[in-house]
């Protein structure tokens, strides 16, 4: 244990050192939060580190907001949102090198669109057509729809995806935060083109929408360029959400296994936690660091001394109304029930007895310079701080965390892990691969 101990103090030195580094885009500028004449709210930092402005438009609602039999409906009315209405305006954007990306989750959607500053101004003109006149015909929806059943394909053949949503759909059932944001083949074929004119009405509004911009450019322009190209975005009727999605107490399934033409199999156990509070995601992401981050952490033993494992992990992902902590490795299909085993075993220590003192200093340490170097990048921060907003967690929460970390004592650790790892609250997921290793070939004499 002294050994550990001292493993544990010089990684945690090491890390601090790393944290430094990282730390050093927090003293650029202080995030703003504005609000613009027409309803819309703005998270802005500036950011002179490059001259490109990283800006996130989350449409609140997502899975959360979908009717019942609709699970899809979310991504596919915002995914239409960034079909650009004429072939020269598209390719404008590609010479402009101003790519959009879309995140589809439990609680939002969110288009994210990187430009170079001194395009901002035309990218808004081209993007703001389609967000605000945009055009839902039969041609186009059929074509996201089938883009739609090509992710869904995708997000199946992915082991840590499967198994993600199997975690889902045991705790919060076949719909809103246990569906597919690519819904499934029914309820996608069962759309129509007025569900997602509903759909769009109701939440393509003032105080529905969430803007997060980081750029170089100062906030008078960014507010200027918004309201000249978003302007007819207004405040209408607030939406009317369906009761809060509680988890299934107790699961309808507490075990899942499935097999995949795969040379490895992943063994998962998840957990439901209550919805995304400034303490819960502090406290979750330290399990994170404590269980799955690197070689301080509890499941790296299964991978380094018992060599169980070819990769070891856990994450949380934050809800509004109920969360999903999970912890899971890759091992080899012949040693996937002894793996499973061991991650019970191991949970279960980590719940009865906590951690130390070294324990979870060092796994603050690794915590927070993971979350700050997540975060160097400007179109991951722009996310984020959209997304934290949304959460209800604030638009200054990423500053917060520094300070929230250190706040946290072994005491409030501990307690946090045995109200939460009981392995008996658990879901267990085996994605079992079949494929075996194939022989080498006999060298030729």
């Amino acid at each position: 244990m002294r050994g550990r101990s001292a493993a544990l103090l010089l990684l945690a030195v090491f890390w601090s050192r790393a944290a430094l580094h990282s730390e050093a885009w927090l003293g650029r500028e202080r995030v703003q939060r504005i609000a613009l004449p027409n309803g819309l709210v703005l998270i802005y930092q500036k950011d002179s580190s490059s001259t490109i402005t990283s800006l996130d438009i989350l449409i609140k609602g997502g899975k959360r907001a979908e009717p019942g039999g609709m699970s899809g409906l979310a991504y596919l009315t915002t995914r239409l949102l960034l079909e650009i209405q004429d072939s020269r305006s598209a390719q404008q954007l590609m010479i402009q090198a101003s790519p959009m990306a879309l995140t589809g989750q439990a609680d939002y959607s969110l288009i994210s669109i990187d430009s170079l500053s001194e395009h901002l101004d035309e990218t808004l003109r081209i993007v703001s057509r389609s967000l605000q006149w945009p055009l839902f015909t039969g041609i186009r929806i059929d074509a996201v729809k089938k883009n739609m059943e090509t992710q869904r394909d995708r997000e199946s053949e992915e082991a840590l995806a499967q198994s993600r949503a199997f975690q889902l759909q045991a705790f919060f059932g076949p719909t809103g935060y246990g569906a597919s944001s690519y819904g499934t083949a029914e309820t996608i074929k069962a759309i129509k083109s007025r569900d997602i004119s509903r759909f769009y009405e109701a939440h393509f509004q003032a105080p529905e929408i969430i803007l997060s911009a980081v750029s170089d450019l100062e906030a008078e322009e960014i507010k200027t360029l918004l309201m000249k190209h978003l302007k007819e975005i207004r405040r209408r009727q607030p939406v009317e959400l369906s009761p809060a999605p509680q988890p299934l107490s107790p699961p309808a399934h507490k075990e899942f296994r499935a097999e995949k033409d795969m040379l490895q199999s992943l063994v998962s156990a998840g957990y439901s936690l209550p919805g995304a509070t400034d303490r819960l995601f502090v406290l979750a992401t330290l399990t994170e660091s404590l269980l799955g981050k690197g070689v301080a952490s509890r499941l790296w033993r299964l991978r380094q001394d018992e060599k169980l494992a070819y990769d070891v992990n856990c994450h949380y992902t934050p809800m509004k109304e109920s969360s999903l902590l999970e912890a899971y490795l890759e091992t080899e299909n012949r040693k996937k029930d002894t793996a499973l085993t061991a991650l019970r075993q191991t949970l279960g220590e980590v719940w009865q007895k906590g951690v130390g003192a070294d324990e979870l200093e060092a796994a603050k340490k690794i915590a927070l310079t993971d979350l700050l170097r997540a975060n160097e990048a400007k179109s991951k921060r722009a996310l984020n701080l959209a997304v934290y907003e949304a959460l209800g967690l604030g638009f200054d929460f990423l500053e917060k965390i520094p300070a929230l970390f250190e706040a946290v004592t072994v005491a409030e650790m501990n307690s946090f892990l045995s109200s939460n790892l009981d392995p008996e609250r658990a879901v267990w997921v085996v994605i079992a691969g079949t494929k075996e290793k194939s022989s080498p070939r006999p060298s030729r004499p």
